[in-house]
């Protein structure tokens, strides 16, 4: 019985066959189509390229083969897992991993990213500022605006290297997939989101200023099954099990890519606003010229002053322009709600207090908000204007693109000025200068405003500023503060619509109550004298 017994335990068990997961292959390319930026971390110098004789610092965009710009994996991983959202499907994290939590280690995703290599570089006559063909890459010049002055403000000056529209990059996801008929459409969808007219998948950095737009182009869907895997095992000439991959059946790929537009059908994520403008009288935003343009005879200068153009020669009104103007403007809207007495602003306790909590003054490192480590904070540790428009750590949930020139055919006017002396009120000597602009211009872009991350009064605020846009209260370019250039008036396709004014309506209701907590917090905590308290007012009741 003993013998019996030891014979039984050696048997060997039959073996279980190691599941074989088919290996997918998805491949496209994408375009950019319109300027972009993904840092290195780096700096560097071109010759040309100087600030008082002295050589700007450039921030360099991120690079791979023949040392042209690369897309991240990373990047493309993290955009596309964004845009999806609905973060509790167990299909997402699945295909994208999860990270580690409290009572969870985390995982990994089946799906794997590779590094997308620029492939179909750029050629186009179009001028770019300080373009270099054998980077790829132009130089973008960054400023910011004075709050009181209205002009650009000293020592704000930024460049950093850009990716021009018309770019194209080789883009390839591989993995092996639990559910491929479900996880393939899934993947397809994603990547088709770059094409999405009203949300796209944006790349890189200043997306909210309409940068990184992409244009995606599937070039073939393959499959490593486990036929293939054989024929390729018994092929004495096989190369490397890459090259093993099929291409799908027409069939097949027909019915993959209708599933995949099940996912495309995603609840409204932004609200949406189409604006054109329509500019009474010269409209300009300078595009300064290089030493090399002006370095020619006089009479092949262009103009001091021209109109700023995208990568496809387009006149535009930049998105950063725009967003500055409406800043501004809602700066001053959120503190004219405080209905303080004039007295009362030189209160050194009550500045504090404003830019503290209702906006902060973003140009003057003291007197801005900190950068925030964490989105739970934006509440908590932003002014109103930094939650809404942004802040370091905290990107605006409000986008703008750049608004194009409407094709027409429209005139341009080089005006010759003269600046003064200040001392002898008479003209100042080799001051001369001119400015080339676009009469009566008709612009078009969009703005843009995230339901998820928007604060709920957000709406409330977008949709005064769209108002003070549409009736003329709002100039652009250069020239606008003193001039006479920059005047407009808006047409918003949605401005009728009843749900939204409704929705618009709650918020800035939402707003109001804020701003009253604001005050009633602001009147407990600042000093009055007697003779402020024996002359204020009651309350009327009224708001």
């Amino acid at each position: 019985m003993n013998t019996q017994t030891t014979t039984d335990a050696t048997e060997e068990k039959p073996r279980i066959p190691w599941p074989f997961h088919q290996r997918w292959r998805i491949s496209g390319c994408l375009i950019a189509e319109s300027p972009l930026f993904i840092g290195s971390g780096n700096t560097s110098h071109r010759d040309h390229l100087k600030n008082d004789d002295e050589l700007v610092e450039i921030a360099d965009c991120l690079r791979g083969a023949n040392d042209w710009p690369a897309l991240p994996a990373t990047s493309l991983k993290g955009v596309l897992r964004a845009w999806l959202g609905r973060e509790e499907e167990e299909q997402i994290k699945r295909l994208f991993g999860e990270d580690s939590k409290e009572n969870n280690s985390g995982r990994g995703g089946e799906v794997e990213f590779l590094d997308a290599h620029l492939t179909l570089p750029r050629n186009s006559d179009t001028p770019l500022p300080h373009w270099d063909q054998d980077k790829q890459t132009w130089v973008e010049i960054i400023n910011s605006i004075d709050r009181e002055r209205g002009v650009a403000a000293e020592n704000h000056l930024a460049h950093r290297e850009t990716v021009a529209a018309g770019s194209g990059f080789e883009l390839e996801i591989t993995g092996q997939f639990s559910q491929p008929q479900n996880d393939i459409p899934l993947l397809l969808a994603a990547l088709e989101g770059f094409n999405d007219p009203e949300n796209p998948v944006l790349l890189g950095a200043d997306t909210i200023s309409g940068k990184g737009r992409m244009h995606w182009e599937l070039a073939v869907v393959e499959r490593l099954d486990a036929t293939s895997v054989l024929e390729w095992l018994e092929d004495p000439n096989r190369g490397m099990a890459q090259q093993a991959f099929q291409p799908l059946p027409t069939e097949e790929l027909a019915t993959l890519k209708e599933s995949a537009t099940v996912y495309t059908g995603m609840e409204e994520k932004v609200w949406n606003f189409p604006l054109t403008l329509h500019f009474n009288g010269p409209f300009l935003v300078n595009n300064p010229s290089t030493d090399e343009e002006m370095d020619v005879p006089q009479d092949q200068k262009p103009a001091h002053a021209r109109p700023r153009t995208n990568e496809m020669g387009q006149v535009i009104l930049p998105a950063k322009s725009l967003r500055g103007v409406l800043r501004s403007q809602g700066e001053k809207i959120l503190r004219t709600l405080l209905d303080m007495e004039d007295e009362q602003w030189i209160n050194s306790e009550l500045q504090q207090f404003v830019e503290r909590r209702i906006a902060c003054r973003p140009e003057i490192p003291t007197r801005a908000c900190n950068p925030l480590k964490g989105k739970e904070e934006a509440g908590e540790k932003l002014c109103l204007a930094c939650q809404l428009f942004g802040a370091p750590g905290w990107r605006s949930p409000m986008a703008i693109t750049d608004f194009t020139l409407k094709p027409g055919d429209y005139e341009r006017q080089t005006q010759e000025m003269l600046a003064v002396d200040r001392f002898t009120g008479g003209g100042k000597d080799k001051a001369k200068y001119n400015a080339q602009a676009i009469i009566d211009p008709v612009l078009e872009g969009r703005v843009k405003l995230d339901k998820r991350r928007a604060p709920g009064w957000g709406l409330g605020l977008l949709a005064l500023l769209l108002r003070d846009l549409k009736e003329g209260e709002l100039r652009f370019g250069w020239g606008a503060a003193g001039k006479g250039y920059g005047h407009c008036t808006a047409e918003i396709d949605k401005w009728d619509d009843h749900a939204l004014r409704q929705d618009a309506q709650a918020a800035w209701g939402e707003l109001i109550k804020l701003i009253k907590e604001h005050i009633d917090t602001l009147k407990e905590n600042l000093p009055h004298t007697e003779d402020e308290q024996a002359t204020k007012p009651e309350a009327s009741g009224h708001e």
